[in-house]
């Protein structure tokens, strides 16, 4: 496993091409590695508190979890601005030319900043302490930490909605249907919310802390950071549970075939559960502190936060053969696994590659992009 220093508390990843940009909480600053030579090629400072990326074209945004602004990378030449917001950020969300920043001013506060020119535009008021933003039916729904509840934003006009009641201290959120997931980390429960009313339908059991959520076709995987312990629930009837025993304190997952690693952040390993029977296969030994995953072809870059290093462990991309219409019966099925590539053909008398990438999907002959399952990929 190769070992790269990078700044002090490594904390989010986002890649740009073959470039990864590494966010250092600590220090102010993001790392940007070639992951053609996993050489370090510069390091730009930033605001303080670094801590999540969105990405628009040639653009990188960084909320500052500290400072009043976000901090914005030119990909064509490294220059760094700053968008001035008047308010911390702990999380970013993209929606075509919008960003929206929640973070606090003194309370919550989502910023909705025009990324054509990088203007703030408007500013919706939520509750205390926003940690996770996410999207579903034209409504923008936000996690307020230290609130205990989930405000709802209409997209249509920015204008704030309703605020929901969930457990205590929800860090993280998933879209599942017309259902949201809400990790509540200061008890041991998730509450789903039914955005067809927007009323918080019922509380599920899962381990102490829950904060990272996954979903893999109808599994929610959930990181339960005190209890170390990942728990799987069918979301089909929300009963059927699973729970499987890992490291210290996961707080991270990256699914790669049939595999899901677990970044275990009390300790220093990685936990590798087969999906196929939830079982935890193995553990790998990396640097203090795992908190973030992310795959780059066929290697997995692991932050390490307490060692100031990313780690690169190298990983088999499972590949598959199928004909045509297996493959199309296959991919409107979600049973294709993820980070996987499929070779499927011939069509049109040509080969035909597949690639599934977390939710991204690709699918080409050798010369051109076609129409594929209804879809032009």
């Amino acid at each position: 496993m190769t070992t790269i220093d990078v700044g002090q508390g490594p904390t989010a990843f986002v890649t740009v091409g073959t470039k990864l940009y590494v966010a250092n909480y600590l220090d102010a600053s993001v790392t940007i590695i070639d992951t053609l030579t996993n050489n370090v090629e510069e390091t730009l400072n930033v605001g303080n508190g670094p801590i999540a990326f969105a990405v628009i074209n040639s653009k990188i945004y960084i909320a500052n979890d500290i400072d009043l602004y976000i901090s914005v990378i030119n990909t064509l030449d490294n220059t760094v601005t700053s968008i001035i917001t008047n308010a911390t950020s702990a999380a970013l969300f993209l929606i075509d030319t919008i960003l929206y920043a929640a973070g606090n001013d003194g309370g919550g506060v989502v910023k909705v900043i025009n990324t054509v020119n990088d203007v703030v535009i408007g500013s919706i008021v939520v509750e205390n302490n926003p940690k996770c933003v996410i999207s579903i039916d034209a409504k923008l729904y936000v996690a307020n930490y230290s609130s205990d509840s989930v405000s709802i934003i209409d997209l249509s006009n920015n204008n704030f909605v309703t605020t929901i009641n969930v457990g205590f201290n929800p860090i993280s959120l998933v879209a599942i249907g017309l259902k949201i997931y809400v990790a509540n980390y200061g008890d041991t429960t998730l509450s789903i919310i039914d955005t067809a009313n927007n009323n918080s339908v019922t509380a599920l059991t899962v381990g102490s802390s829950p904060a990272a959520l996954v979903l893999l076709n109808s599994k929610l995987y959930v990181a339960n950071v005190d209890s170390n312990t990942v728990t799987i629930i069918n979301t089909t009837d929300n009963n059927s549970t699973v729970t499987v025993a890992v490291g210290n304190g996961p707080r991270a997952f990256n699914f790669i075939g049939s595999k899901l690693y677990v970044a275990n952040n009390n300790g220093s390993t990685i936990s590798v559960i087969n999906i196929a029977d939830n079982n935890s296969t193995s553990t790998l030994s990396v640097g203090n502190g795992p908190v973030a995953l992310v795959l780059v072809d066929s290697k997995l870059y692991i932050a390490n936060y307490y060692d100031g290093t990313v780690m690169v462990l190298t990983v088999e991309i499972p590949i598959a053969c199928f004909d045509f219409t297996t493959l199309c019966y296959l991919r409107k099925s979600n049973l294709l696994p993820q980070n996987s590539i499929v070779i499927a053909g011939p069509r049109y008398n040509k080969q035909m590659m597949y690639i599934k990438y977390y939710n991204i999907e690709f699918c080409f002959t050798l010369d051109h992009p076609f129409i594929y399952c209804g879809k032009y990929v």
